[in-house]
């Protein structure tokens, strides 16, 4: 009987010999360690893990694959390839597997990206909208409704999160705000020049936040006025954006 040992253990301690394969017929035996193992890497004790063996025959080579319990590295499976033709396929299809998983996670996450920048943009409100919804109330006016401006201001959105300390409403239609975009241009408060001044006076209301006051119990004081106003427009279509000042 052919038997192939080797000893495990560091230089002075006690040792153990490890029988790795054998030939009970008499064939000649070696051992082929796995490719990720080396006869260093066996562990001494008790029970020691034993690399895969292949035994080939005197007369007619002949391969015997042994499966063993092995870390796993990389694709590599628990057990020996059984030709370098099937290392080298499993390798490649290994090395595509990745690829692809790499390829779809790209993908996954451009998607999110994408979605992060056009879903905000859907549901923005339009500078021109944000003017209506602050400053516009056509054909309404507040008498003698002391109570119009913290009902008001509630309503259109400008008491969340915060207290906006002063806001005006507009009384009049669109279409001839609209038309004050048409007057000639002038300076607007931050300095540029896209502001345009009303060439008569309006009906409006101005709101102001009471001193004693404070968020989220928003009280603002109610205030009819006949004004010019100064609004900033923008677009190829000109359009009001900002209520600048009243005049």
């Amino acid at each position: 009987m052919g038997a192939f040992s080797a000893s495990c253990g560091k230089k002075g301690s006690h040792r153990q010999r490890l029988t790795l394969c054998s030939s009970p017929e008499k064939r000649v035996a070696c051992v082929i360690p796995h490719p990720f193992h080396t006869l260093s890497l066996l562990s001494c004790g008790p029970e020691p893990r034993v690399p895969p063996t292949l035994l080939f025959s005197e007369a007619k080579p002949l391969f015997s694959l042994y499966k063993v319990h092995t870390p796993r590295i990389g694709c590599c499976r628990h057990c020996l390839p059984r030709s370098l033709s099937e290392t080298k396929l499993e390798t490649q299809e290994c090395e595509a597997t990745m690829v692809l998983k790499f390829l779809f996670l790209f993908l996954f996450l451009s998607l999110l990206l994408v979605l992060g920048w056009v879903q905000p943009s859907l549901g923005r409100e339009s500078p021109s909208k944000k003017f209506q919804r602050q400053h516009m109330d056509s054909g309404n006016s507040p008498g003698n409704n002391t109570n119009y401006c913290n009902q008001m201001m509630k309503r259109r959105k400008m008491t969340r999160g915060w207290c906006k300390p002063v806001n005006t409403f507009v009384h009049e239609s669109l279409e001839d705000v609209k038309a004050i975009c048409s007057e000639k241009n002038i300076t607007c408060k931050n300095g540029q020049y896209n502001c345009h001044q009303s060439n008569s006076t309006v009906n409006i209301t101005d709101c102001r936040q009471t001193g004693s006051s404070r968020y989220p119990n928003c009280v603002y004081k109610t205030t009819k006025l006949q004004k010019r106003i100064i609004v900033a427009c923008e677009g190829n279509v000109s359009m009001p954006v900002h209520l600048d000042a009243s005049v």
